[in-house]
């Protein structure tokens, strides 16, 4: 699934969630391709209570750690 296309790279990723063994987890795995290189990542968080941003961490997570490499400009 594409999700974002910017600067010459697409990424293309899927969310997914549940609970396991009292806690709740949220994943955002996927790849980013550029013009001459592909990047693949995936973020897994865990919380025994579920807050108000945990969906939205599961993705901020990888964008600003994949900004930080300079995978992603955003």
């Amino acid at each position: 699934m594409i999700v974002q296309e910017h600067s010459g790279s697409t990424v293309r990723a899927k969310t997914g969630s549940g609970k396991q063994n009292e806690q709740y987890v949220g994943w955002y795995v996927g790849y980013i391709t550029t013009a001459d290189n592909v990047y693949y990542f995936s973020n897994c968080v865990q919380s025994k209570d579920k807050v108000p941003n945990f969906g939205p961490a599961r993705t901020e997570i990888a964008y600003n750690i994949l900004n930080e490499l300079g995978v992603l400009k955003i």
